[in-house]
């Protein structure tokens, strides 16, 4: 299933993003914190609040003219963007930074990065820390498409992201909500392979107030198992949780489950059960997994070789998200008109 290490404390608890949507209501701005409100305003999605303290800043990007223009014809949607920026390049040791967005009804908000979130090297111990709590409402499609973590040696990193998404109600559609949660082995031009102290990511998912995804990855160099690190998750350097739910992303969650499990079955016709798919010859530098997720959702793992593995894997899997945002992802991502 969807489940995963299990036993961590909820968004709150170390430093992560608040206790849930009553934390929303209460959440202050400090140093690190950002808040995103998007909604839609004669037909297309704006960012209607837009607030970050240092070292947090948030760049928003309107859409584009093909996208208005295909949604002036009612063939399409517009889509507000707006990146996650971070003064220095990175997460510096003990920074924290933590965010809330709000997806009105029938908006469409992409919250993405201009590169990968480095995390530095820790300090004396200290650990550096993201956080989010978002909330998406009937009809919304909240996409998180961020790049991927960073770690670098001797570094210390937690992130605990929470969403809390809007059941189908009569003459309502459900929420939607994209999350791309990924991260690397580190600084490979440096000779850092799997060298950071700690990691830990936890990802969770309401449906009206009940919890429907509960994922944690933890990394720790002073696991007991025996193992380094690098040798527990070689001969893979970057890893993918993607989350997708909601009607306007089902076709996208139905083809996904297609594509896997075609994957998993070339993998046994061509190797027999007892052997791992990376020991296979003319292995593509991928292993996946696909389960479904609630009535119209997919949980996807992905691990690679390398990141641009995972990447060209993750594109050509999110292509239909054109007709849902009006672009295409990666080609909107990098370039700002």
């Amino acid at each position: 299933g969807a489940g995963g290490a299990g036993g961590a404390g909820g968004a709150g608890g170390a430093g992560g993003a608040g206790g849930g949507e009553g934390g929303m209501r209460k959440f202050g701005l400090e140093d690190g914190d950002g808040v995103l409100e998007f909604e839609l305003v004669r037909g297309e999605t704006c960012a209607t609040r837009r607030q970050a303290r240092y070292p947090l800043k948030l760049m928003s990007v309107g859409s584009t003219e093909r996208s208005r223009a295909a949604q002036e014809k009612g063939g399409g949607r517009t889509c507000a963007w707006v990146f996650m920026l971070g003064h220095g390049g990175g997460i510096v040791s003990g920074d924290r930074m933590r965010m809330r967005v709000d997806a009105r009804e029938e908006s469409t908000a992409i919250i993405t990065t201009q590169a990968s979130s480095k995390i530095f090297q820790s300090i004396h111990g200290k650990v550096s820390r993201q956080g989010m709590v978002a909330k998406v409402e009937h009809g919304a499609l909240l996409a998180i498409i961020v790049d991927p973590v960073v770690p670098y040696a001797r570094s210390r990193y937690i992130q605990r992201q929470k969403f809390f998404i809007a059941g189908k109600r009569e003459g309502k559609k459900a929420g939607s909500l994209l999350l791309i949660d990924w991260f690397t082995s580190g600084r490979h031009a440096c000779g850092e392979v799997w060298e950071a102290d700690y990691l830990e990511t936890h990802n969770d998912v309401f449906v009206d107030g009940q919890l429907l995804v509960h994922d944690a990855i933890v990394l720790d160099k002073e696991d007991k198992s025996g193992l380094t690190v690098m040798e527990r998750m070689l001969p893979f350097n970057c890893y993918a949780n993607v989350i997708l739910l909601g009607p306007r992303l089902a076709s996208i969650s139905s083809r996904i489950l297609s594509d896997v499990s075609e994957r998993e079955q070339e993998v046994l016709e061509r190797t027999g059960k007892g052997q791992r798919e990376e020991e296979r010859d003319g292995w593509d530098g991928l292993a996946c997994s696909a389960s479904k997720l609630g009535e119209d959702g997919v949980f996807l793992r992905v691990a690679g070789r390398g990141y641009m593995d995972v990447e060209g894997f993750l594109r050509h899997e999110l292509d239909g998200l054109v007709e849902e945002c009006g672009e295409e992802l990666w080609k909107r991502k990098y370039s700002y008109h």
